[in-house]
C-alpha cells in the first residue's frame, strides 16, 4: 500500500523532473495488483481519473528514485498517446 504521506512525496519530487508529471501523478491514483509483470498506466472504467498500476513485487524491488523514472514513464504513454 501506498500512504498519502509517501504519495505527497513522490508528488513533490516528481514536480521537481517536470510539471506535467506532477499533474498526471495528482490525476491518478496508485493501485497494487499482481495481475501486471511491473507497471502499467490506464483510465479507470468511466473515464474519470487514471490508475497507476504497479506490481507489488514490482514496486518494493526499486529505490524511490527509480519508482519516479518509472511513474514518469507511464505518464509519457497518456501524454504522447
Amino acid at each position: 500500500m501506498i500512504t498519502d504521506e509517501y504519495w505527497l512525496e513522490i508528488s513533490h519530487d516528481l514536480e521537481q523532473h517536470h510539471a506535467l508529471f506532477y499533474q498526471c501523478w495528482n490525476m491518478g491514483r496508485p493501485v497494487l495488483s499482481d495481475k501486471v509483470d511491473t507497471a502499467c498506466i490506464a483510465f479507470n472504467r468511466y473515464g474519470e481519473f487514471l490508475e497507476f498500476i504497479f506490481n507489488p513485487d514490482f514496486w518494493k524491488s526499486i529505490d524511490h528514485y527509480t519508482r519516479l523514472f518509472v511513474i514518469c514513464h507511464e505518464c509519457l504513454h497518456v501524454i504522447l498517446n
